[in-house]
């Protein structure tokens, strides 16, 4: 059920296989499984879940909410403080505070 708690996990990657090792829990939503997850720059982590979008710290703690009231699957960033939710029949446009922009997946 989509209102159900989950988690989500994280991993080692070995250097010369590029395997996955050493799985254990990142973080827990206490709604919904989380999806379309996303990177900023200072290491927060964003994920669709069954009330909207949950945000994490590195070290998985929840740290924020963008309270949709429906189920988000995905989110992209557009420009810096700017997030795109895509929720069930509805795109959102939130503007966060600061110099939030998101990651760039090929600088790692």
């Amino acid at each position: 059920m989509l209102t159900d708690p989950n988690h989500s996990y994280k991993y080692d990657v070995d250097p010369d296989s590029q395997a996955f090792t050493n799985r254990r829990v990142f973080a827990y939503s206490d709604n919904g499984i989380p999806d379309g997850i996303q990177l900023d720059t200072a290491g927060r982590v964003y994920a669709g879940c069954g009330d909207g979008v949950q945000v994490w710290n590195a070290q998985g703690t929840l740290i924020g909410k963008f309270f949709l009231g429906s189920q988000s699957s995905n989110m992209i960033f557009a420009g810096q403080g700017r997030l795109v939710l895509l929720a069930e029949t509805k795109i959102y446009l939130a503007y966060i505070s600061g110099s939030v922009q998101g990651q760039d997946l090929e600088s790692l």
